[in-house]
């Protein structure tokens, strides 16, 4: 009926949309009730639709916009500039951005140099800013090419810099498209170049590490500062494939932050798979930092399934900041069971008492405190 309604009358649908459950399936393209409805809605009388949307903003979610995307599509291809800037002058361009970027992640997506050519004439605002932002993350997925060029276009400015930094994560799809990375490099400009570089060290993993040692080779790369965390990401994505090999390059690195990051990060993507010759491992180390690190990793993973050895674990870590942290993960996992025992532990564990207070705060964020013994 409300789909019905909204085919003849869509502002007085649009009124209704919250007298029906929200529905929608999971990874289903505007399934919602308020996706549907505004489908239909927008096959009606757009202009309404649209006038109705401006006029109660934030009524629909971002994945209920999703049903206006492609009424959105048809016109931005029929003519870029005139429909932006008509959404500017009736005041829907800030609640038609969901669909709009959409819109240029689809069947739109030729229209990403036009878009943003329009936004290089406007003042900046959150609408604006939020369309630049999905010109660049549908560029970087789909036509790198443009990304790239883009760049020459973002300020010099920090809010600019972030922008160069987020479209480098895009270019690499999460991770997907590390394939790409020796391309793009080659061809990006300066300004990318060091932003390329990280994102990829922080993409790696199991499944896209295809050859350590080119990784390795390229750890020198990094600024000095970030040479540590990329060291462990090596290690990490390593570990996933062959823990031995992974553990057998750690030993060849000399003491220091990136041996100790690389430990810690063995431990970590290990112990998902084999917690107990993660452990073993663990406990043949000559106690300092790097122990301490690889046990705090250890906890990390095991607290949720093990909080007892996890807890143990946590209390053999003689660094008192990473042994906080690794009781604060495993006595929060044990409240989720047992409050009581988790109490009991931090009364009775080797802790001063405003580190006690602490613990027994973080066990119940949220909540009323379990309180502790005088």
């Amino acid at each position: 009926a409300l789909m019905g309604k909204a085919s003849v009358d869509p502002a007085a649908a649009l009124d209704l949309a919250g007298s029906v459950p929200s529905g929608g399936r999971h990874a289903y393209f505007a399934s919602t009730t308020g996706a549907r409805v505004l489908m239909e809605a927008a096959k009606a009388d757009f202009d309404s639709t649209v006038a109705w949307l401006a006029a109660h903003p934030g009524r629909f979610g971002h994945e209920d916009m999703l049903g206006i995307a492609e009424a959105v599509t048809t016109r931005l291809n029929a003519d870029v500039a005139g429909f932006l800037q008509s959404r500017v002058e009736d005041g829907s361009l800030a609640t038609l951005t969901p669909a709009i970027g959409s819109a240029l992640l689809n069947s739109a997506g030729d229209q990403r140099a036009a878009v943003w050519e329009w936004l290089k004439t406007q003042p900046e605002n959150e609408a604006t800013k939020s369309l630049k932002s999905d010109v660049l993350s549908s560029a970087a997925y789909q036509d790198p090419e443009l990304a790239l060029r883009l760049v020459a276009d973002l300020p010099q400015t920090p809010g600019g810099d972030k922008q160069v930094s987020e479209l480098a994560e895009c270019l690499f799809n999460g991770g997907n498209a590390l394939h790409r990375f020796e391309g793009l490099l080659s061809r990006s400009p300066e300004r990318l170049r060091q932003p390329l570089i990280e994102a990829a060290f922080g993409f790696l993993g199991g499944g896209n590490l295809d050859n350590p040692q080119d990784w390795i080779s390229r750890l020198s790369w990094l600024p000095e500062a970030s040479r540590a965390r990329g060291a462990e990401s090596i290690a990490k994505a390593w570990s996933e494939q062959s823990p031995e090999e992974a553990i057998g390059w750690v030993s060849s690195l000399a003491a220091g932050e990136a041996r100790t990051s690389a430990v810690a990060g063995i431990a970590f993507a290990w112990s998902a798979t084999d917690a107990h010759g993660t452990a073993e491992w663990i406990n043949r180390m000559t106690p300092g930092t790097e122990r301490d690190r690889g046990a705090e990793s250890l906890v990390m993973r095991i607290a949720e399934r093990s909080p007892q050895e996890a807890w143990d674990w946590a209390l053999s870590i003689a660094d008192p900041d990473g042994r906080t942290r690794a009781a604060t993960q495993a006595a929060k996992m044990m409240a989720a069971r047992d409050p009581a025992t988790a109490r009991q532990w931090i009364e009775n564990g080797p802790f001063p008492a405003e580190v006690k207070a602490q613990l027994q705060t973080s066990l119940t964020r949220g909540k009323s405190a379990l309180p502790l013994k005088p």
